[in-house]
């Protein structure tokens, strides 16, 4: 979870971001529009829609610049389900590495009341400016985190711990912990480890 923090901290300091927009048309007859920003460690989505698609295609001949349409629906599973009904707009935002972990999102309707629904996100103020963090965890994202820094920490501690009792073997000494082996005994006199034959 500390670096989904960490991630959605840099993401926001950091100033230059490239923005995907595109159109897609899905199976149903609708249509949603999808701002993307993406970085290591980082998603965040802005979603306009789902509306019908011919007023999709209404709002593309009114537009000063061409969003290119294209097939599917690429939000994530945490992003097609809404907290209130037909929301105008979503903007969900995923977080962690070296997979996303946690995630959140809000939906916006203004003619509804409460005009916003929150999911998963918990806001902190960083020096003057509100700042919202994914608090939802995603079971696969946070496993293989595990497995990521359970590894990339435990290798290297299993690694010294076998070159310390080699070490330990190689002096005479109880590879446990490393008291003097005396003779024709087969276990340690100080911790009991039972010596192999």
């Amino acid at each position: 979870m500390g670096s989904a923090v960490v991630s959605t901290r840099q993401a926001f300091v950091t100033q230059h971001t490239t923005r995907q927009e595109s159109r897609h048309d899905l199976a149903d007859g609708t249509s949603v529009y999808i701002g993307t920003v993406r970085r290591p460690g980082y998603l965040l989505m802005g979603v306009a829609g789902p509306m019908p698609t011919h007023v999709a295609d209404a709002l593309d001949q009114y537009r000063s610049q061409e969003i290119p349409t294209k097939p599917g629906d690429p939000r994530p599973r945490w992003l097609r389900r809404s907290a209130i009904e037909d929301p105008q707009q979503t903007r969900g935002v995923a977080a962690g590495w070296p997979l996303l972990c946690l995630w959140g999102r809000t939906d916006t309707n203004v003619n509804r009341d409460p005009q916003e629904a929150h999911t998963g996100v918990v806001f902190v103020d960083l020096r003057g400016v509100r700042t919202r963090f994914p608090a939802m965890p995603m079971a696969w994202g946070l496993l293989g985190n595990t497995l990521f820094y359970g590894t990339l920490f435990g290798v290297p501690w299993l690694v010294l711990h076998m070159l310390r009792r080699a070490i330990r073997v190689r002096r005479g000494c109880c590879p446990s912990c490393g008291y003097d082996r005396p003779e024709g005994v087969g276990f340690c006199p100080e911790c009991g480890h039972a010596y192999a034959r």
